[in-house]
């Protein structure tokens, strides 16, 4: 099932909307909470959560580039995932390797096969 104006398959649809929502979220609560996450985690410092924010931007702005069919935007989220992923390692945030990689595996699973429209 895809959307008839943009060719869009609804799973690709749903996975972008979610995806921007929870990595706005994430965004937002790195932002007013920095220091739920300098306890929770001893690795981090602040620099270290604003990189935080910076990748979950970076992924707003490839998801919504994805959005409207942008290659760059493909290739940045795929960018952006190594840094988390790296980050997420360094800094000892072991749960979130396994929410990211799922939520990346679901966005592959629905724009892999549509890689072509990306331009």
């Amino acid at each position: 099932m895809s959307n008839e104006t943009t060719g869009r398959p609804l799973g690709l649809s749903i996975i972008l909307v979610a995806l921007i929502c929870s990595n706005t979220f994430g965004a937002f609560t790195l932002l007013t909470q920095p220091e739920y996450f300098l306890k929770q985690f001893s690795a981090m410092s602040l620099p270290k959560v604003h990189l935080l924010v910076g990748a979950a931007i970076s992924s707003v702005i490839a998801l919504l580039a994805m959005w409207f069919w942008k290659q760059w935007g493909f290739i940045l989220i795929q960018i952006t995932f190594v840094v988390v992923i790296i980050s997420d390692v360094l800094f000892g945030i072991y749960y979130h390797i396994v929410v990211a990689s799922t939520a990346y595996i679901l966005l592959m699973l629905f724009a892999w096969p549509a890689r072509s429209q990306f331009r």
